[in-house]
């Protein structure tokens, strides 16, 4: 189970863990819930907070997905990706004029490249 993952993980010395997950039905956020690493990070599966500090320091975010002003109500440090949450994808977009590519520098949120 999750103890015997968390064990596994702290035995060949990661240093830093990423979470893909989220809080999807089937997540593996019990192993992260063990501290098995000395940074734990939630990227991508879930654009909300983790909601425990203690078992997810880092959530890598977009600006509009996690705005600044709206760190306060984030128990993890915000990371800002250049490119937003979701990077561009073509597959992702509606064909036309509200499908267009991004500009450059831009990510799928609309999001500014710092």
């Amino acid at each position: 189970g999750a103890a015997a993952a968390a064990e596994g993980i702290n035995k060949d010395g990661v240093a830093v863990l990423v979470s893909l997950d989220g809080w999807r039905a089937d997540n593996l956020n019990g192993v992260l819930a063990h501290r098995p690493c000395p940074v734990q990070v939630s990227a991508l599966g879930h654009r909300g907070t983790f909601g425990d500090a203690a078992s997810v320091q880092l959530l890598l975010s977009g600006r509009v997905s996690a705005p600044p002003e709206m760190r306060h109500l984030y128990a993890e440090r915000l990371l800002y990706l250049p490119l937003g949450h979701a990077p561009p994808l073509a597959s992702r977009r509606p064909a036309g004029p509200a499908g267009a590519a991004p500009r450059a520098g831009e990510g799928e949120e609309g999001e500014r490249a710092a």
